[in-house]
């Protein structure tokens, strides 16, 4: 684990090391960092470093991008499909009271919350809570148009989407996680220069922002699954018999 100068870095690696890591992955060492394989012939450490900080900005303009574009036309679609059917099977009205009992027909209802707000005696505020039951009418319109409603909202859908520049959950998860080791891998190269160069008396700081994983030259494995009581031979019968 590499520690060393600079009180933002230290506080900003100890800050990670109490609660900013995710709890149950060991903290291990990384593998170490060749510095010959970062730096390119005759190339000095600082430019080196300007070159690895340089790549990770590209590498967030693309991450701003994956991040910031639209969700394909048909995702919308497939999960427009699937709240309009949730909220038209709520939406049925329950015809069971008038055909077993010749009772009135239940209307959906839903659930209104109303937060009450009053002045009290000497300009004191009075709050408390109150709800009752309404009629659902959208959802019983949507239940009674629901093809309809589905048309419509397929239209408006292809009017809004840009399927041109999308970029499906997928794919996007893929690609921010491609993103995220290649910046992981980047920021490990440019946290053994900054040490590299220290070391030999240059004054080439580290990031604020920088990973403190990289910082700190360690990575987070998979804690092993704890063993079972009689050293895994649990459901292993030793006896039997009186």
């Amino acid at each position: 684990m590499r520690t060393g100068h600079g009180e933002t870095q230290a506080s900003v690696a100890a800050a990670w090391l109490r609660r900013g890591r995710p709890t149950g992955p060991l903290v291990v060492e990384a593998p170490m960092i060749e510095v010959g394989d970062v730096l390119k012939k005759g190339e000095p450490p600082a430019d080196a470093v300007e070159r690895l900080r340089h790549r990770l900005r590209e590498l967030d303009a693309d991450r701003h991008w994956i991040e910031s574009s639209c969700v394909p036309s048909s995702d919308c679609k497939a999960r427009m499909r699937g709240e309009i059917e949730t909220t038209a099977a709520s939406g049925a009205p329950s015809f069971d009271g008038l055909i077993e009992h010749f009772g009135d027909i239940a209307w959906p209802q839903h659930v209104v919350h109303i937060p009450p707000f009053a002045m009290g005696e000497k300009g004191a505020a009075v709050t408390g809570s109150a709800s009752g039951e309404l009629t659902d009418v959208m959802a019983f319109m949507i239940w009674l148009h629901k093809s309809a409603v589905i048309k419509a909202l397929s239209d408006l859908i292809d009017q809004e989407g840009d399927d041109a520049v999308a970029v499906s959950q997928r794919d996007r998860e893929v690609r921010l996680a491609e993103i995220g080791r290649d910046r992981l891998r980047v920021e490990r190269e440019e946290a053994e220069l900054c040490w590299r160069a220290q070391a030999e008396g240059a004054a080439i700081m580290h990031r604020p922002d920088i990973d403190p994983r990289a910082l700190l030259g360690v990575e987070l494995i998979a804690a092993p699954a704890p063993v079972p009581n009689g050293d895994g031979l649990f459901g292993v019968i030793r006896r039997a018999g009186p």
